[in-house]
């Protein structure tokens, strides 16, 4: 079988038990993948760490609704790529954070005009208060 095949199964076998919010074995994701048991043990401390989550003998699986094949192929090859520099849907998500916090950083910083304007109101409401 063929090696990103078997990755592919594996994305699809976990990403199945995800949206069903239902736990799996590493018997059971071997026997969806063609891969020895072995070998599945190794995978989520290695490589899949932030997406599959061990409790006891059974294991879940998180977050791999957010991520293309693709990019859970990244994940999965020995080439250490930060599969979130090439998701479009990361890229805008870092966007909105950087537009998020230059918005409050604008806000809080009182030397802006905007931020004049409400300090002076905060301070007009303190010094005379509403009736």
């Amino acid at each position: 079988m063929n090696r990103n095949l078997r990755v592919v199964l594996a994305f699809e076998f976990m990403l199945e038990k995800e949206k069903a919010g239902e736990a799996f074995t590493m018997a059971e994701l071997a026997e969806a993948t063609g891969w020895a048991v072995g070998s599945c043990r190794t995978y989520p401390s290695k490589r899949w760490h932030q997406y599959v989550h061990k409790d006891g003998t059974q294991y879940t699986s998180t977050g791999l609704i957010y991520l293309s094949k693709d990019e859970f192929s990244l994940i999965h090859s020995q080439k250490l790529q930060d599969p979130n520099q090439l998701s479009p849907k990361s890229i805008l998500l870092h966007k909105a954070r950087e537009f998020a916090l230059l918005a409050v950083s604008t806000y809080n910083n009182p030397y802006t005009e905007l931020g004049v304007v409400l300090l002076n109101r905060r301070i007009l409401s303190i010094i005379h208060p509403p009736i």
